[in-house]
């Protein structure tokens, strides 16, 4: 799976740390302070950490609305 280029059909349950990183413009280590703060839910299967891509949307939902709240 590595090298593998995700086109927009992908139909992937899951990213890792990294791709998730590279989906938003952020860098892991700001992937992985989310994870740790629980502002990002995570699954964990067998050593890999995974993020949902609901969990991904979710992140995105609650930063526009503070956003909006903010402005």
């Amino acid at each position: 799976m590595a090298g593998r280029r995700v086109g927009p059909d992908d139909e992937r349950l899951v990213y890792s740390l990294r791709e998730t990183a590279l989906r938003l413009g952020v860098s892991l280590s700001t992937i992985e302070k989310a994870v740790r703060d629980r502002a990002l839910r995570s699954v964990k299967l067998g050593r890999r950490r995974l993020i949902p891509v609901e969990a991904v949307d979710e992140l995105l939902a609650q930063a526009e609305l503070r956003a909006a709240a903010t402005s």
